[in-house]
């Protein structure tokens, strides 16, 4: 959906498509199956239709787009402002008013990326500052990713974005990469994402604690070593610890202790780090992550013998891939994400993925045994009383 202003309509160009002919044209060219869509209709292309309007301004376009939620566009090219420069709506306020127009569009349409263009210059010299000002507040994004062996995410450098090889639970590794991004940068970095993670799913009782080392490990102690050695670049920048936390460290999550624990851990660290560092401009948000489609679900795991879990080993089997049941698409939970740090004034908290306000309902209002009757239920612990009775009579 091409939404927003008079370039989205294509007011005053020579055939009425401004930039959505060429565009059209330049994805069918490269296999895409494209279909344009809104409520308009402009120009001399076969495929018209778009959502754009000549003089209106970001309160307005915003209007237009929710009387359009049920065209449920996957793409939505938003180029709006213009029109917030030239007339008495406050310019100074007009990136909020946008903020909330792609809030809008994010819940709308979540599965939808959403592309937001800076608006064109103007030959009025009071009206170009505001326009400086306002474009100044979309800045495009350089993004870093690391994995262990950066030609894993060759995929990402295809995409324009700078991959590097790191293994977070040694520490050189990490020293190595901060001199790296520091060099490219000019030693400043915006937002830090601490998203790698280890999962563990063994009962309490049969853990090995070669494995619960590794587990804090990666997904508490190498955290606190990566906001350790960020830190000066990230107070230079003002910028953004963002943390991927999870349901696992609210709720007994059961046979998984030791990475319900890790996760209540990163909470809490993370919850002090954000008051430690907000006297030097550095942000902290922490993601309470629920289920999201990813691999972390890949580990085949089988009880040990003599667990005292033996007799639910079905539901122990369900339990270990349970986190991918009902799992909301990483790309939808990426957006989301993504729209909500990138705020002027992010949320200290986040909730987003499968059952993420569920769980913060109840968590916030309901007595706190409920949990330990739905997992108790949900996993059948009930009849390990029944099979300790029966063993007892015999």
């Amino acid at each position: 959906m091409p939404l927003g202003d008079s370039i989205t309509f294509g007011y005053l160009s020579s055939d009425g498509n401004g930039y959505r002919e060429h565009l059209f044209s330049q994805l069918v060219a490269e296999n895409n199956d494209v279909d344009m869509v809104g409520s308009v209709q402009a120009g001399t292309m076969a495929d018209n239709f778009n959502e754009g309007h000549p003089g209106w301004v970001i309160t307005q376009i915003a209007g237009a787009a929710a009387a359009s939620t049920g065209l449920e566009p996957n793409v939505v090219l938003l180029h709006a402002g213009t029109n917030d420069m030239n007339i008495p709506t406050d310019p100074t306020k007009a990136y909020e008013r946008l903020g909330a127009l792609i809030d809008q569009l994010n819940h709308g349409w979540p599965a939808a990326a959403i592309l937001v263009a800076q608006i064109i210059p103007a030959a009025n010299n009071s009206t170009m500052t505001n326009i400086n000002a306002y474009n100044a507040q979309i800045p495009g994004l350089r993004v870093f990713a690391t994995a262990r062996k950066a030609d894993s995410i060759a995929d990402l450098a295809a995409l324009g974005i700078e991959t590097l090889s790191l293994e977070v639970d040694k520490p050189e590794s990490i020293k190595v990469v901060v001199q790296d991004i520091q060099q490219r940068t000019g030693g400043g970095l915006d937002i830090l994402v601490n998203n790698a993670g280890r999962n563990y799913t063994v009962p309490a009782l049969d853990i090995d604690f070669d494995e619960v080392q590794q587990t804090f490990e990666a997904n508490v102690f190498a955290v606190m070593r990566m906001c350790q050695e960020f830190a000066p670049l990230l107070i230079e920048a003002k910028g953004t610890i963002v943390q991927i936390g999870s349901l696992a460290g609210i709720m007994p999550y059961v046979f998984g202790s030791v990475y319900n624990a890790s996760k209540a851990a990163l909470h809490a660290y993370s919850n002090t780090l954000r008051v430690e560092l907000a006297p030097f401009g550095v942000k902290v948000v922490t993601i309470v992550t629920g289920g999201v489609k990813s691999r972390i679900a890949r580990t085949e795991r089988m009880l040990p013998e003599g667990s005292l879990y033996v007799p639910i080993e079905e539901e122990y089997q369900r339990r270990t891939k349970h986190s991918q049941e009902g799992a909301m698409p990483n790309e939808a939970y990426a957006r989301s994400v993504v729209s909500q740090v990138l705020k002027p004034s992010p949320p200290k908290w986040v909730w987003e993925g499968n059952k993420a306000w569920l769980v913060w309902f109840i968590d916030a209002f309901l007595p706190k045994g409920f949990m330990d009757l739905v997992f108790t239920r949900m996993f059948n612990l009930w009849k390990l009383n029944d099979y300790t009775s029966m063993k007892k009579k015999n």
